[in-house]
């Protein structure tokens, strides 16, 4: 939407759409799997993240600097690129882990970071927003099998581990 309202090419506009059709299939292919574990959840979510991060690689490279600034200067274009590029190794730590994590910096250090630019902020800031997307993920993790936890207590017998008489009504 950015790109056509300041007028982007549509090479521009494409790349953006591509992403949103691989985050509606991504989706589709996630309520029409019906899985239960998070393996295949996590599978899901960190491959249309590694799309996104594929497709940024791509408008760094092809797009004109007309699609992001008027005045040509590169630096805000590779700025755009660089705080969306790390706000998507935050968001695959916090689905992902420490794989996310790891995941995530390998393809922004690999492909989005200039390594020729001296050391500064910039090289600390995506393992920062990865550590609080760890630290969120493992807050989502316990708090997920609390709930499962507590989904057992309130539905099975603690002596026989059977299901209880609330349980029984509902199956029936």
């Amino acid at each position: 939407i950015g790109f056509i309202m300041w007028g982007g090419t549509r090479a521009a506009v494409a790349s953006s759409g591509l992403f949103v059709v691989a985050a509606a299939i991504g989706l589709a292919v996630h309520y029409r799997g019906n899985w239960t574990t998070r393996a295949p959840k996590v599978a899901m979510i960190l491959g249309n993240l590694l799309t996104g991060q594929i497709i940024l690689v791509w408008q760094q490279r092809y797009l004109p600097l007309s699609d992001y600034t008027a005045s040509g200067d590169s630096s805000v274009r590779d700025f755009l690129i660089y705080l969306v590029s790390s706000l998507i190794v935050g968001t695959m730590s916090m689905f992902g882990g420490a794989w996310g994590a790891v995941l995530g910096l390998s393809t922004h250090y690999a492909f989005i970071f200039n390594s020729q630019e001296e050391f500064s902020f910039k090289w600390v800031f995506p393992v920062l927003i990865a550590l609080v997307g760890m630290i969120v993920s493992s807050a989502f993790w316990r708090l997920d099998e609390a709930y499962e936890r507590l989904e057992t207590l309130a539905n099975h017998d603690n002596l026989t581990g059977l299901f209880n008489r609330h349980r029984l009504v509902v199956e029936f």
